[in-house]
Protein backbone atom coordinates (compact mmCIF):
# COMPACT_ATOMS: atom_id res chain seq x y z
CA UNK A 1 0.00 0.00 0.00
CA UNK A 2 1.28 3.46 -0.86
CA UNK A 3 -0.02 6.80 0.30
CA UNK A 4 0.43 10.05 -1.57
CA UNK A 5 0.04 13.44 0.10
CA UNK A 6 1.39 15.21 3.19
CA UNK A 7 -0.71 17.53 5.37
CA UNK A 8 -4.07 18.44 3.88
CA UNK A 9 -7.64 17.26 3.47
CA UNK A 10 -7.11 14.28 1.13
CA UNK A 11 -4.89 11.32 0.35
CA UNK A 12 -4.64 8.68 -2.38
CA UNK A 13 -4.01 5.07 -1.38
CA UNK A 14 -2.87 2.51 -3.97
CA UNK A 15 -3.07 -1.19 -3.14
CA UNK A 16 -1.84 -3.22 -6.09
CA UNK A 17 1.19 -4.31 -8.03
CA UNK A 18 1.01 -3.36 -11.72
CA UNK A 19 2.75 -6.64 -12.61
CA UNK A 20 0.20 -8.81 -10.77
CA UNK A 21 -2.84 -9.22 -13.02
CA UNK A 22 -4.58 -11.45 -10.50
CA UNK A 23 -4.97 -8.58 -8.01
CA UNK A 24 -7.20 -5.63 -8.83
CA UNK A 25 -5.99 -2.06 -8.60
CA UNK A 26 -7.60 -0.26 -5.70
CA UNK A 27 -7.35 3.51 -5.61
CA UNK A 28 -8.97 5.21 -2.66
CA UNK A 29 -9.41 8.94 -2.23
CA UNK A 30 -10.22 10.02 1.27
CA UNK A 31 -10.07 13.01 3.55
CA UNK A 32 -7.29 13.00 6.13
CA UNK A 33 -3.99 14.66 6.98
CA UNK A 34 -1.81 13.83 3.96
CA UNK A 35 -1.62 17.17 2.16
CA UNK A 36 -3.71 17.22 -1.00
CA UNK A 37 -7.01 18.79 -1.81
CA UNK A 38 -9.75 16.41 -2.91
CA UNK A 39 -9.34 17.66 -6.48
CA UNK A 40 -5.58 17.00 -6.43
CA UNK A 41 -6.15 13.54 -4.99
CA UNK A 42 -8.74 12.75 -7.67
CA UNK A 43 -6.38 13.94 -10.41
CA UNK A 44 -3.51 11.84 -9.02
CA UNK A 45 -5.75 8.78 -8.72
CA UNK A 46 -6.85 9.17 -12.34
CA UNK A 47 -3.25 9.46 -13.57
CA UNK A 48 -2.09 6.51 -11.45
CA UNK A 49 -4.93 4.29 -12.65
CA UNK A 50 -4.10 5.06 -16.28
CA UNK A 51 -0.38 4.45 -15.72
CA UNK A 52 -0.97 1.13 -13.94
CA UNK A 53 -3.37 0.04 -16.68
CA UNK A 54 -0.77 0.88 -19.35
CA UNK A 55 1.93 -1.07 -17.48
CA UNK A 56 -0.34 -4.12 -17.33
CA UNK A 57 -1.00 -3.90 -21.08
CA UNK A 58 2.73 -3.74 -21.81
CA UNK A 59 3.59 -6.71 -19.56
Amino acid sequence: MKRYGRTGPATVIVTSSPADDSRPICLAIGPDRYGMTTEEAYELATVLAAALDELRRQA
